[in-house]
């Protein structure tokens, strides 16, 4: 990670929440997402299909308390986040991003689940989950 952008992070840090020992920051490389998504068909029948996601770099700037703001930064976007879980090995954040509501659930260990469900085709329910390892402490 560049100085410049350590820089930045620094910044966000300051703003997202004073420093604590339940604050956290996990960096996902951009890439592919692997996963599932769950959509209704237009004869009203469900599929299920693997899926795949391609996202944007992915910093997720985030304190352990309950009802606490964080940012997430996708690519140049700053999205706010709220912590609405903590339970012994993962963290859980909302946030809205273009429109959908998403909850991306995020483990100690670096792994972080993201799972959305929205209207695709139309207004045909998709709910989806995807998941990558990624990187802690940064």
């Amino acid at each position: 990670m560049s100085i410049a952008r350590r820089a930045i992070l620094a910044g966000l840090l300051a703003v997202a929440q004073p420093a604590s020992a339940g604050q956290h920051v996990v960096r996902c490389e951009s890439g592919s997402w692997s996963g599932h998504s769950i959509a209704q068909m237009n004869d009203g029948s469900f599929r299920s299909v693997d899926d795949k996601i391609g996202y944007k770099e992915t910093i997720y700037i985030f304190s352990d308390e309950i009802g606490s703001q964080g940012v997430i930064v996708y690519g140049s976007e700053k999205i706010p986040a709220t912590t609405v879980n903590r339970y012994r090995t993962y963290t859980t954040l909302t946030y809205t991003f273009g429109g959908v509501s998403n909850m991306d659930t995020i483990f100690d260990t670096g792994l972080v689940f993201n799972q959305y469900g929205k209207a695709s085709f139309g207004d045909l329910p998709t709910a989806s989950t995807f998941f990558n390892k990624c990187h802690t402490g940064e």
